[in-house]
């Protein structure tokens, strides 16, 4: 990492996940609603990824064909 280079957030919103995973927010929107994705908070109305569970989700279904 360069020494301008910021560390990456440590909570994402949906629209900065759905980019990373080139899904859709309404995808991921299934996919909390069918318990599917990576762990998510509310804060107040707002629905954050927290970085390390995106991460461990990524981990844990790698190899996987077809998530949705």
């Amino acid at each position: 990492m360069s020494a301008n280079a910021s560390p990456p957030p440590e909570f994402l919103s949906a629209p900065e996940l759905a980019r990373l995973l080139s899904v859709s927010a309404s995808t991921l929107k299934k996919w909390r609603w069918l318990g599917k994705g990576p762990g998510f908070v509310h804060v107040g109305a707002l629905v954050r990824y927290p970085r390390m569970a995106v991460d461990a989700w990524l981990v844990a279904n790698s190899g996987r064909r077809k998530l949705g």
